[in-house]
């Protein structure tokens, strides 16, 4: 079933939803894993009473799914594991491999030095250890991902700011850190930005994104109409990537 709603703001969607009936007295809403809403109401109750409690709840359906569909963006952004059968890489999916070398017959040089292989061909990466508690892989690859990043980053910056020069925006450090529910910050008093680690799963526009979103905020530090103007006069469709951060 569908209901349409328009909360506070003025937002408006049209929200699916599932009623099971249960031997309960209240009408209760909540949303499963896949942040679909769920309603479980006695056995007498009917539509018209059901879709009037949904109303009555527009406010919290809005903010929670907005919330939910942040945590399912992060998923995306995880330490990778042993477990694990695919990693996204800039937005790619990519199949892992996980090889035992314990025979002691591993040849570094084919691989550069390091416990990982990635082939962007085929879309895999290969990873080597020796044991189950040989983690040098893990530290080959975070360092490889690190240097990576921060190279696209000197990149992003030096052409946003570029774009972004009749703002006379001061000089900014730079710092990349594992952040638990944020992509970026900007602490505009100490000129300084952080980039969360984590943007290394989610394409580069949503890197470039980020990058300017964060700037913007030593011209507006706040996330005003103004704000938003001039991060679309140099990223026009700056809305796609927003939406797939959930980002504000």
């Amino acid at each position: 079933m569908e209901i349409n709603l328009t909360n506070d703001k003025g937002e408006e969607k049209i929200i699916s939803y599932e009623v099971i009936y249960k031997r309960v007295k209240n009408i209760n809403l909540r949303f499963d894993a896949n942040n679909n809403l769920v309603i479980s109401a006695p056995r007498y109750v009917g539509k018209k009473e059901i879709e009037k409690v949904i109303r009555e709840y527009t406010n919290w359906i809005f903010k929670s799914m907005k919330t939910n569909e942040n945590k399912n963006s992060y998923k995306l952004a995880r330490e990778l594991d042993f477990n694990d059968s695919f990693y996204y890489y800039y937005g790619i999916k990519y199949d892992l491999n996980f090889i035992n070398i314990s025979d002691n017959n591993f040849d570094k040089t084919k691989t550069d030095n390091k416990y990982f292989l990635i082939d962007h061909d085929n879309k895999k990466i290969d990873f080597y250890f020796k044991n189950e508690n040989d983690f040098s892989w893990k530290k080959d690859f975070d360092k490889y991902e690190k240097q990576i990043l921060i190279d696209k980053l000197k990149f992003y910056f030096n052409k946003e700011m570029n774009e972004l020069k009749n703002y006379d925006l001061p000089l900014t450090k730079i710092k990349i850190k594992t952040l638990k529910s944020a992509w970026g910050v900007c602490q505009v008093v100490k000129k300084e930005i952080t980039i969360n680690r984590k943007l290394v799963n989610h394409n580069e526009k949503c890197l470039r994104y980020v990058v300017i979103h964060e700037l913007c905020h030593l011209i507006h530090a706040n996330h005003s109409k103004e704000f938003y103007k001039v991060i679309e006069s140099v990223m026009p469709d700056y809305k796609k990537a927003k939406h797939e951060l959930n980002y504000d």
